[in-house]
């Protein structure tokens, strides 16, 4: 991952390297001279996205002030910064031509040539070779952080972990437990089937956690066939983290632990005959929907050795819970079925039958008097600080007019008022991943002091739980995305959502987006913010 501070030394470095007051001939004949470079190409087609936003248009198309270029060059490219051969060839020319004899003949030496022509040849002419030697060697010489150089890497992570009962953990709320009782009684039953109503900010998933924890301490289910089905990366780290953590805190002995996605596996173990799955595990829908319907042994001992499912995000998974309802009965099994849900209304009626006909028990709430109105439930939650009160705002408000809407100058001022008025966290989701991308830089461009993020499909899994978090530690201070982070992601210290979508502010998917900011201040008063202002940019 390249950081804020890693891009800051490489813009220290071009500004060490280009003559003062020559900034803009250096970029006229990075942009306009020389064999054609695809990552400069790319970086033209971002300059002319962004030149309106930052000032920079004139009458020949745009003109950047000198005291920004290496800024633009850097934040515009971020990773790529090396992947340009005109960029490398510069560097080395430079390199070559002011620093000391001492540098070069170290740097030669480290990358398996005997003089300047053989350097140049190896660093600016080849193809760019990440994580190689020569490319290590010639960020050390030239002070270039190597995150520049280096191929995303892994965050592959081990298949299985044994818990300890080492970590303190704070106790449930009253609300909590009234869901958590509920839900250990549910598990004991044969054929048991519950659906669980709580908001986002409101701990599903630790209350479920607990429930599973304390119901296998106390020998009311087995030890053993425990599964968490997640359909998303960050569901199911959240819900493992979660599960790791409350075992470490509450379990009297030994918890086993498997991730069930990314490609791993479990091993099956055999009692009296059958196979089963020892602990808890946590699988990836989609894998667990694949290997099953590849008649994997392992896939179809998970679920017909569980003496518990728990499905997340059940409103969205609708038909795989059906399926597994289905499968269920036809094998006449006792197992619990549980069904998690911050929104468990559906915009098309016969979804709400479907879910009804799954779970025909009343749904399990936070409030007393069992209300399934999201409405009663958050203003319960608003007053006791569960949750922060929502406050929503219109691009108007901001003098921001309606016919610009869509446009990502709109969504910078909407940024910058928030800004202005305080904010210090700020989540934004954009309508699309290029859009997320050129506000990202066009932000980081204006306020170059100030952290700013953008992630999308493709930010490597690393680099997406760094930025992440840097994000909820508070070091970055806007953070866009794309579809990436509706779901599964928790912040605290969001004090504002922006929604840069055409999204029906009536949608289960708005209601998921705006609930990324409503964590309330009861359990962190010192960092988290009794409010999040909500602004809703749509067209």
């Amino acid at each position: 991952m390249v950081t804020k501070s890693d891009r800051d030394l490489a813009i220290s470095v071009l500004d060490r390297y280009i003559e003062n007051g020559k900034e803009e001939e250096w970029l006229n004949e990075l942009f306009y001279s020389g064999e054609e470079d695809l990552i400069v190409n790319s970086l033209k087609e971002i300059v002319t996205n962004i030149s309106s936003t930052m000032n920079w248009d004139n009458s020949i198309g745009f003109k950047i002030p000198k005291e920004d270029i290496t800024n633009m060059v850097v934040e515009c490219l971020g990773t790529d910064f090396l992947h340009s051969n005109k960029i490398r060839r510069f560097l080395c020319e430079k390199f070559l031509e002011i620093e000391p004899e001492e540098k070069i003949t170290n740097l030669m030496r480290n990358v398996g040539c005997d003089n300047e022509r053989g350097l140049f040849e190896i660093i600016a002419n080849s193809k760019f070779s990440p994580s190689s030697k020569s490319m290590f060697n010639f960020c050390k010489e030239l002070e270039i952080p190597h995150s520049f150089a280096v191929k995303n890497p892994s965050n592959k992570k081990p298949a299985f972990k044994l818990t300890r009962t080492t970590l303190p953990l704070h106790d449930l709320t009253d609300f909590q437990k009234v869901v958590k009782d509920q839900l250990v009684d549910k598990m004991e039953q044969d054929y048991g089937r519950a659906m669980v109503v709580m908001p986002t900010g409101s701990g599903k998933t630790r209350t479920a956690t607990q429930s599973i924890i304390e119901a296998m301490s106390k020998d009311l289910i087995p030890r053993n066939g425990i599964v968490w089905i997640a359909d998303k990366d960050e569901l199911c780290d959240q819900a493992y983290e979660t599960i790791d953590h409350v075992s470490e805190a509450l379990c009297p002995f030994e918890n086993i632990l498997w991730r069930y996605w990314e490609g791993n596996n479990v091993e099956l173990s055999e009692v009296e005959g059958d196979d089963i799955v020892p602990g808890i595990v946590v699988c990836g829908k989609a894998q667990l929907k694949l290997r099953m319907g590849n008649s994997d042994p392992v896939a179809e001992a998970i679920i017909l050795g569980a003496n518990v499912i728990v499905v997340d995000e059940a409103h969205r998974n609708l038909d795989w819970l059906e399926s597994i309802d289905i499968y269920l009965k036809s094998k006449k099994l006792t197992t619990t079925l549980i069904g998690l849900s911050a929104t468990p209304f559906r915009r098309i009626g016969r979804e709400s039958v479907r879910l009804q006909e799954i779970f025909p028990d009343v749904p399990i709430t936070p409030i007393e008097c069992g209300s399934t109105d999201p409405v009663v439930i958050t203003e319960e939650m608003v007053k006791r600080k569960i949750l922060a009160k929502r406050i929503d705002k219109k691009p108007e408000e901001y003098g921001i007019s309606a016919d610009n809407h869509y446009q990502t100058d709109t969504t910078i001022r909407i940024i910058e008022a928030l800004i202005e008025e305080g904010h210090e966290s700020i989540l934004v989701f954009t309508q699309e991943v290029k859009w997320g991308k050129l506000c990202s830089m066009i932000m980081s461009l204006k306020f170059p002091n100030f952290q700013t993020e953008c992630l999308f499909g493709g930010t490597p899994s690393k680099s997406r739980k760094d930025i992440i978090q840097a994000f909820r530690s508070g070091q970055c201070k806007v953070l866009f995305n794309c579809e990436i982070l509706t779901t599964g992601f928790d912040a605290p210290r969001i004090d504002a959502v922006v929604i840069a979508r055409n999204t029906n502010p009536h949608d289960p998917l708005f209601y998921q987006m705006v609930g990324r900011g409503l964590r309330g201040p009861r359990w962190d008063p010192e960092n988290v913010k009794d409010f999040c202002t909500i602004v809703h940019q749509r067209w």
